[in-house]
């Protein structure tokens, strides 16, 4: 359910506006700066004669116009401000950030499917039904499932060939499966009507006979336009809230302005998700979405999991067989990272609620729809959870408590959802929170730091110090990765803070870090699924994390919805007195109490090959140092060597960090699939969810 604290442009009020003509000789001035728009069909050529709007956040400037055949579109926008571009019938599809940077020429390139008013605009005429059965023809059954397991009517699916650039288009029948029959000796891009390169083959044109059956799970062309239309319902909705008068809006809020009332969202039971793949290192738990996972947790010998980010679906299995125990809707997609304490499972949704959940029956003991974009994961400790969440309307209600803090970090009890006390921050939180004693750290992409008192919320220390990861708390001192802000290429570094005032004591070099830097990101494989899986939610555009000039964007070099709540970064472990961090294609060993280095290894193919981070931030049980990389493996280090020790090949593919309980790993992998490693060694426990044990505090669990 979107129901968004910006306010958007209604379709009739698009259709009024007067086109204005591409621009010519337009010069850059002390105010304004030339910003040239290029459409692209994702890299395959210039979309010509296509509509953007462009309109800012506060609604002050609206201009729009169609590109010319070169897919260009110029216009004079002032600078130092944030604008939403909308393509076609695509209302917010692209964010653009013109900066505070007088006479200047920004040139913005945006990547579209091609798909117009429903029609596509770059798509051959289906040409596939045309053929003869022949030799050289590759024949690829497919059928398409959606969220709820249903068979996707009308499909519209087009192959388009990368060397010959000819398209092949048809649609799947009332079972939603297709037949298409293609040339061999190219190969092929497969799209489907809202997500551009969804699949790829390849037919070497040597002979043979190539006879392919493929299954996939989507969301599908109409659940993604129900999306939509719900969407502006919502906004609507939303406009008629705000239009009431502040003093009606204040009584549902506390003296200090912040919420007091939350919508509860209802969860209904559900087919199991997960089908059960024997493999070779144990079995795999696989769900009909292909987005990735993020990480499960293990309580009372069950994994509770999402089915893949995309999916609503929450599911429990045992442990040690995968066998299924319950499995419910939730009302929203986008899974965060699970938890649980006293038999209590939390989690949150990207869209848009905390949910908790009894751990042995999945039965709903409360949840709160929080905000339109919830990108963080709940903490919880001492029978409390803590969770962030965005109330941009509090900067107007209450600008006395709220200005500049869009934000809320809330502490609600665990069994009941009570809210205990709440405090006004400055941006989204990364990843989660971390409780450790009486005190609560987090971080911010806003470049924030906080150390609240976990009793009443109070603020003990807040500073701007560009983290880029969660913290950890080491013997009285926060640790934690730190980008350089006065850099415009991204470096970061390893820093100890004092716990209480955030005071910097420690750090290593900078180093060069392509894999939080905006550029790098934005070239990247993984940037492009990113953005295609936040566009499957039903929602394109990137959200705002802070009210400040720094971003998510701007600090770890992530643009969309999914990849801001995925993210983990560099996160520290420290273990026996050393500091263990990943950072990039780099694992580093430090002396905690120096941060000199003891020993590194590199991950051993490029940085470039996906893009981000090529392992999960490490974690240890049994007394080793444990990473899931992206090339398939869990590598085992020795603490005080580095030697690898052991290595557990999945095959997959990860970027978010295992749990380990009673001898398996329990591996998120990015297609969706939870990989579970049955190491035989029952020292592989007590890491029972990200973070380690639901304080979020990188140790094991006590139980």
């Amino acid at each position: 359910m979107k129901k968004l604290c910006l306010l958007f442009l209604p379709i009739l009020f698009l259709a009024q506006i007067a086109f204005s003509q591409t621009g010519k000789n337009l010069v850059p001035t002390a105010t304004k700066s030339l910003v040239i728009f290029q459409l692209k069909d994702f890299g395959k050529g210039p979309l010509a004669k296509a509509t953007l709007v462009v309109q800012s956040i506060d609604k002050a400037v609206l201009q729009s116009g169609k590109t010319d055949k070169n897919g260009i579109w110029e216009c004079l926008l002032p600078i130092n401000q944030t604008y939403w571009i909308s393509v076609g019938d695509s209302l917010n599809y692209n964010q653009l950030t013109v900066p505070n940077k007088p006479s200047t020429i920004t040139k913005h390139t945006i990547f579209y499917n091609g798909w117009l008013n429903g029609k596509p605009t770059v798509v051959g005429a289906p040409q596939f039904n045309m053929m003869p059965p022949a030799e050289g023809l590759a024949s690829i059954s497919m059928e398409f499932i959606g969220l709820d397991h249903q068979p996707l009517v009308h499909e519209v699916i087009t192959l388009t060939a990368d060397g010959s650039k000819k398209t092949y288009v048809d649609s799947t029948d009332a079972n939603g499966k297709l037949l298409m029959k293609v040339p061999i000796g190219e190969n092929y891009t497969m799209s489907v009507t809202f997500l551009a390169e969804f699949d790829h083959f390849q037919f070497p044109g040597h002979g043979g006979s190539y006879n392919v059956r493929v299954r996939y799970g989507y969301a599908g062309k109409q659940a993604i336009l129900d999306a939509r239309a719900k969407r502006l319902a919502d906004e609507a909705a939303h406009d008629a809230y705000v239009k009431r008068n502040n003093a009606e809006q204040l009584k549902y809020r506390d003296p200090k302005g912040h919420k007091l009332e939350f919508q509860t969202m209802e969860v209904g039971e559900v087919a199991h998700p997960f089908d059960i793949v024997s493999t070779e290192y144990g079995f795999a738990l696989k769900p009909y979405n292909l987005g990735p996972m993020m990480s499960p947790c293990f309580v009372d010998g069950m994994i509770v999991a999402g089915a893949s980010w995309g999916s609503s679906h929450l599911a429990a299995v045992k442990a040690s067989t995968g066998e299924p125990i319950w499995s419910i809707n939730l009302k929203e997609g986008g899974i965060s990272n699970i938890e649980s304490d006293d038999d209590v499972v939390v989690c949150a949704t990207e869209s848009c609620t905390i949910y908790a959940i009894a751990a042995k029956t999945g039965k709903l003991l409360w949840s709160k729809w929080l905000a339109s974009y919830v990108l963080s994961a709940p903490c919880i400790a001492n029978g409390r959870v803590y969770m962030s969440y965005q109330d941009y309307n509090g900067q107007t209600l209450v600008p006395q408590f709220a200005a500049g803090k869009p934000f809320s970090m809330a502490c609600l009890d665990l069994r009941t959802g009570e809210i205990l006390w709440q405090q006004w921050i400055r941006g989204e939180v990364i990843s989660a929170a971390v409780a450790e004693g009486n005190r609560l750290y987090f971080n911010t992409f806003s470049g924030h730091s906080y150390v609240l008192d976990v009793d009443n919320g109070n603020v003990i220390a807040e500073k701007p110090l560009f983290a880029t990861c969660a913290p950890i708390v080491v013997g009285g001192q926060v640790c934690m990765s730190q980008r350089d802000s006065s850099n415009g290429v991204a470096h970061e570094r390893i820093a100890l803070f004092d716990a209480a005032t955030l005071k910097m004591l420690k750090a290593t070099p900078y180093q060069v870090a392509p894999y939080i830097d905006a550029g790098a990101m934005r070239r990247s494989k993984f940037a492009s699924n990113a953005n295609n899986l936040s566009l499957n939610t039903g929602y394109i555009a990137s959200p705002l994390s802070t009210s400040e000039k720094i971003g998510a964007v701007q600090l770890v070099g992530t643009a969309s919805i999914m990849a801001q709540q995925s993210f983990e970064g560099s996160r520290p472990l420290e273990f026996n007195g050393k500091i263990y961090v990943a950072q990039g294609h780099v694992l580093r060993c430090l002396d905690a109490k120096t941060l000199l280095q003891v020993w590194e290894w590199q991950y051993p193919t490029s940085l470039t090959d996906d893009g981000g981070s090529q392992m999960a931030p490490p974690m240890t049980v049994d007394g080793k140092i444990y990473v899931a990389c992206m090339d398939g493996n869990i590598r085992e280090f020795d603490p005080q060597s580095g030697r690898i020790t052991h290595t557990y090949a999945t095959g997959e593919t990860h970027r978010q960090q295992p749990i380990a309980a009673q001898g398996n790993f329990y591996a998120p992998c990015t297609d969706g699939k939870l990989a579970v490693i049955k190491t035989g060694n029952a020292g592989i426990d007590r890491w029972f969810c990200w973070g380690g044990n639901a304080a979020r505090n990188n140790r094991t669990a006590n139980r």
